[in-house]
Parts: structure tokens; sequence; C-alpha cells
């Protein structure tokens, strides 16, 4: 009885271990079928950079303006969470923010110009990297040294790269969801480095927490 027990565990596995494997196989095929969205302007840093809280490194997605090229001024710069999601359809898991689209009107229509720079996540550990408060739910946060590595490393490596303005208020950093709540966040700790946040639909459920660092720094909201 053991052994056919065992055998039937087994024969279980194995077979939710093959549907995964056509599961992610078909979901990787239905993404690379996809045709991509992102204009010509926005430059893709695959894994340019290594997160010193996990063994991973960190692709960033840079819009460019159209100016850019062809100038050779400095530029504000829009630092964005979920940078999967901003420019390219192919790459969204919720649909694209069409953020490429919208500056280049922008420019056109308004002569307003800014470097964006899109941070991916971390993927099926987005609920941790963009929560500052341990959960019950989601685990251990990872938040804080998130707010660190964009602060530490990656601000300085577009300032490097790029013909940026680093000074504070030139530099906004904006989110939805997890990511508002992060954006928030970051205001929050480091108004020295940013002077606003774009801060959509925070999650500000996550922790109660969060309404009193608000009240800590009335003049940064």
């Amino acid at each position: 009885m053991n052994r056919i027990l065992k055998q039937g565990v087994q024969l279980m596995v194995l077979t939710v271990y093959s549907i995964n494997l056509s599961c992610n196989a078909q979901a990787i095929e239905d993404q690379n079928q996809k045709e991509s969205t992102a204009s010509p302007n926005v430059q893709i840093l695959e894994n340019i950079i290594q997160v010193p809280y996990s063994n991973s490194c960190r692709t960033l997605r840079v819009y460019l303006p159209p100016s850019y090229d062809s100038s050779d001024k400095n530029y504000p710069v829009i630092y964005m969470l979920d940078g999967q999601n901003l420019f390219d359809l192919r790459t969204s898991y919720s649909g694209e923010w069409e953020v490429d689209e919208t500056m280049d009107a922008l420019a056109k229509e308004q002569e307003l110009e800014a470097i964006v720079v899109g941070v991916d996540n971390h993927g099926v550990f987005r609920m941790q990297e963009y929560n500052v408060y341990d959960h019950i739910e989601f685990g251990k946060q990872q938040g804080r040294e998130f707010t660190n590595f964009l602060v530490g490393q990656i601000k300085p490596l577009i300032d490097k790269m790029y013909r940026t303005k680093p000074e504070r208020e030139d530099n906004i950093v904006l989110g939805s969801s997890m990511g508002g709540l992060m954006a928030h966040y970051i205001l929050m700790t480091n108004p020295d480095t940013f002077s606003k946040a774009g801060v959509y639909s925070p999650s500000f459920w996550v922790s109660e927490e969060i309404y009193s660092l608000h009240k800590q720094n009335p003049t940064q909201g």
C-alpha cells in the first residue's frame, strides 16, 4: 500500500511539473510572438547592475527625449517603477503604460522633455521588494533595501551614463499600486535626492505604519 501511494505521489508531482513546464513554455512563446511597441529612443540596459540584496541583476529601460542626440543639453529625470510595463506591450504583464508615446507627444506639443528610467521589478518577489514593512502574507520586506539600491547605485549610474540634471529639483520618482507605496516612501526618506513623487493608487493597505511616516514628514507629501 505504501509503495502504491508513493508511486501515486510521484506520478502526481511529475504531472504537475509537466503542466507547469508546458504553461511556462506557452507563456514565453506568447510573449515572444508579441511585437515590440517600444519607441526607437528607448534603450534596454539588460541585467546591467547587480542587486545587492538578491542573487540577481537588474534591467533598466531608459527613454531618451527626441532632442537628446542632436543637442548637448542636460535633462530632468523621472524614475519609474515596474519598468516592464512602461514602454513595451511585449514585456508588460498588466498592459503597457505608453510612457514613451506620451513623452514624445509632450515634447512635440509642449516642448517638455525628460529622461525616463524604468526600473524593472523583481518578478515573483515584487510584493517583497515594493514593501517596506514585514508582512504576514508576503514575507520580509525588501523595500528599504530597494530604496538604497535606487538612490545609492541606480541613480549614480544613470547620472554617469547620460546627460542628466542630478539635483533634487530635477528628479522625480513614480509608481503605481505597490510601486506607488514605494514612490511615496522613497520621497519621504530621500528628500535630498527627489523633489517630487507620482503616487498612483498606492497600496497603503499593507501597513498603517506608512501613515505615521507621512505625518512625520508632512512637508514632503
